[in-house]
């Protein structure tokens, strides 16, 4: 029998951290997809106190590990679901994005527009399917 627990490998996608008055971008760690079949990015914010700041998400692949010829990954090209939007009312929310592409490297990129009163927490992982299921082993 197979079990979620057994069946997915988790890594640190974005590390814990907040922003504050800045429009920088969050870039993620780039995540080897090599022996996965794909990757689900799950997003965690935290307390949000600028009002006004609005966050668009991008998934970006590529077949090097520099990600020097990253592209914006599309439907068409392995995304799972939609790239979300973090606005200000998304305090203590989740949200996320998955990838089926055929690049080995993948990273998230977190971009903030009107971040200039406030504080805003985000943090990200990464679940990866192995190649091969491990089955659950019995109580």
């Amino acid at each position: 029998m197979l079990d979620l627990h057994s069946g997915v490998v988790y890594k640190n996608a974005l590390p814990a951290q907040t922003q504050t008055n800045s429009d920088t971008a969050f870039t993620g760690e780039t995540i080897d997809l090599a022996g996965y079949r794909g990757a689900e990015f799950v997003i965690n914010t935290g307390t949000i106190t600028d009002t006004d700041v609005t966050c668009t998400t991008i998934l970006q692949h590529d077949d090097a590990a520099n990600m020097g010829t990253a592209e914006t990954v599309t439907a068409a090209l392995g995304l799972v679901g939609s790239n979300p939007t973090i606005a200000a009312a998304s305090d203590a929310k989740c949200f996320r994005v998955g990838y089926n592409g055929s690049k080995r490297y993948v990273r998230l990129l977190i971009t903030p527009s009107g971040n200039n009163s406030g504080a805003l927490p985000i943090a990200a992982v990464v679940c990866l399917k192995p190649m091969k299921q491990v089955e659950a082993q019995p109580a």
